[in-house]
């Protein structure tokens, strides 16, 4: 059976839950789907002797938390995971993680992956698959004997899934037949990005499946109230809202690299728009060169330069599209101490997206002293205000482009500088994973009392 019509057949049994709750096809109970996950040597190691650990402090928590997408993955959602399951290891929480097999020639994975161990139990992998327009991020194969084998094993208290793809319809199909309490993760609207890859007509049922996944679980966490509102509306129940943090030491206005700025052709008269994240249709990356250039016709500055940071499936278009456009400038991938640099040598953040349900790139220019102008949506709603940046109406492209158009003089953008940073000082990771801790604790109130 193909990997699609296996996943049909599960969400077919997903609409019978609770009632069929265990019942599984012939399909998920084969020794196939069986050797579909394994453990990487070195978690298998850890979890192996995972018996010989001192015994937790009897108001800890036993998590297993099920994603697809994981440091080394550059998104919002890899490194804001990764940040709250650290503050939980922090707390003495305990985390098993599954997530899907990467490639064993990457050494940023080699290197992530003993890393990783400092803050989880076991990190435990599955077979993946690449996902299509982006092969560098896998699925997960289901593999719910697998799954099933591991929860009866480490006894969680609670299972926590980050993917609603096969993998984490098989993790929640698991736990429901354990009988452990699950909660999920919010974190990428699937109906929104259809539009913008000629799947318009799956819209409707991909936000019809997300709802019905995710009102299985006893709670779901979203990252900004803007999202809980909107799947409030859509009939999505049991939310709670769990925000995001900011590492406002390595995102910093200290980090301003003149050097940096003379390699992208800028001295102290230009103004440098930062654009960072995907260079893709989703994220409104048309708009945001649509609006430079509107800019740059205005001639309210002296000199203008757009500094793309990242890689996607239209950077290679858009670079030959302006191959010959030096004020133009694709600065490719960056992570790290060179990504906060970047950041910091800007002077304006540019963000069009229409598709975010937080969008840790507005933190992170901000932390950096950037002023944001941005699309009134997500954390650019909750955090942009006239003396830190601009927002315009959600989807107003027109509106967006005449904001650019109208971009404030230097010397305004700088007295915005510290505005922006002060607007995300008190963002520590700390805080969202105190918001999920309490997520989980209303979930197993009748189970047991969390300190």
């Amino acid at each position: 059976m193909s990997t699609s019509a296996l996943f049909v057949e599960n969400f077919a049994e997903l609409k019978t839950l609770p009632t069929a709750r265990g019942q599984m096809t012939d399909a998920l109970n084969t020794d196939t789907l069986d050797t579909a996950a394994r453990y990487v040597p070195i978690a298998q190691q850890v979890d192996t002797n995972a018996q010989t650990h001192k015994a937790r402090p009897r108001q800890t928590l036993n998590i297993v938390l099920v994603t697809e997408t994981w440091l080394p993955d550059i998104n919002g959602v890899a490194s804001s995971m990764f940040q709250i399951v650290s503050q939980l290891h922090q707390m003495g929480h305990t985390i098993t993680l599954i997530r899907p097999e990467q490639s064993s020639d990457d050494p940023h994975e080699a290197m992530q992956a003993r890393k990783n161990l400092t803050v989880v139990r076991a990190d435990l992998r599955v077979h993946s698959l690449p996902i299509p327009y982006y092969p560098h991020l896998r699925m997960g194969l289901p593999c719910y004997r697998y799954l099933s084998r591991q929860f009866k094993h480490i006894k969680p208290d609670i299972v926590h899934i980050v993917t609603e793809g096969p993998l984490g319809l098989a993790a929640l199909l698991a736990a429901k037949r354990h009988q452990i309490k699950v909660t999920s993760g919010y974190h990428t609207s699937f109906h929104d990005f259809s539009r913008y890859f000629g799947w318009k007509v799956l819209a409707l049922p991909l936000l019809g499946y997300m709802k019905r996944f995710h009102n299985h679980c006893a709670a779901t966490c979203v990252p900004s109230q803007t999202t809980l509102k909107q799947l409030t509306e859509f009939g999505f129940k049991r939310l709670y809202q769990v925000g995001r943090g900011v590492d406002t030491e390595l995102y910093n206005p200290k980090r301003r690299d003149n050097a940096l700025r003379r390699a992208w052709g800028a001295d102290d008269g230009t103004t440098v728009l930062l654009y960072v994240g995907r260079v893709s249709p989703e994220k409104g990356i048309d708009t945001v060169v649509k609006s430079f250039k509107a800019l740059q016709r205005a001639q309210l500055h002296r000199h203008v330069k757009l500094v793309i940071v990242g890689d996607g499936p239209d950077k290679d278009k858009l670079s030959q599209q302006h191959a010959e456009d030096d004020s133009i400038v694709f600065a490719g991938f960056q992570t790290g101490e060179a990504l906060a640099r970047h950041y910091a040598s800007g002077d304006a953040f540019i963000f069009a997206s229409q598709v975010e349900t937080f969008g840790n790139v507005v933190t992170e220019a901000m932390a950096s002293g950037l002023p944001v102008f941005a699309y009134h949506d997500a954390a650019a709603a909750l955090l942009v205000t006239e003396a830190c940046g601009r927002t315009v109406p959600l989807g107003d492209e027109a509106a967006f482009v005449g904001m650019i158009e109208q971009l404030p003089k230097q010397q305004q953008l700088s007295q915005m500088c510290a505005v922006a940073r002060a607007q995300v000082a008190e963002f520590s990771w700390q805080r969202p994973a105190q918001e999920m801790l309490a997520m989980f604790g209303q979930v197993l109130a009748k189970q047991q009392v969390l300190g």
